[in-house]
């Protein structure tokens, strides 16, 4: 079994950018006291900041234990905070019914930026970035799981998985859709 968690160093990047935001919108909100569409706009603008904020408090709380049997990720639900929420995902290798690789560009060169590994079984979905300590080796690790189960991988999933150098992992062709 192996523990992974965010990157501290990302996680404090973002949480600064989350409390300037909210400095610069909230800030001349209350400072000022503005009217009509200002008021909305800065009103919009801090309530993403501040759900941005609370998105990386619960990011370092997340733990991803990786086992032979399967994937967990606990620290989800913030100690009951959102009493829906689930605290635990739990995903076993056997039934894993879906892998997607996605990468997203910070650039128009394509030369930067971060992928999102999305696994699913029946009921339940995990999505994990590539900012999670251990995320090529979960995604080694969930690539011989589809494998095993004879997954479809789409062609951009196939071609990520290539420029993370795991394309020597994938035995089954591509789906067609």
């Amino acid at each position: 079994m192996s523990e992974h968690r965010y990157d501290r160093t990302s996680l404090r990047g973002d949480a600064l950018r989350a409390a300037a935001g909210l400095i610069l919108t909230l800030g001349p909100l209350l400072a000022v006291g503005a009217d009509g569409a200002v008021r909305w706009v800065l009103g919009l603008g801090a309530a993403l900041f501040l759900a941005f904020g609370l998105r990386t408090w619960m990011r370092q709380r997340i733990v991803v234990e990786l086992t032979d049997e399967g994937i967990c990720a606990r620290g989800l639900a913030i100690g009951g905070l959102f009493p829906w929420g689930r605290d635990c995902v739990s995903l076993p290798w056997q039934e894993l019914c879906m892998l997607r690789l996605r990468f997203f560009s910070t650039k128009r060169t394509q030369e930067s930026g971060w992928m999102e590994l999305t696994l699913k079984a029946p009921g339940r979905s995990l999505r994990l970035d590539s900012t999670l300590a251990g995320f090529r080796e979960i995604a080694r690790r969930a690539v011989r799981a589809a494998n095993s189960r004879e997954l479809d991988l789409a062609p951009a999933t196939v071609s990520n998985l290539a420029a993370m150098g795991l394309s020597g992992e994938l035995r089954r062709r591509e789906a067609q859709a």
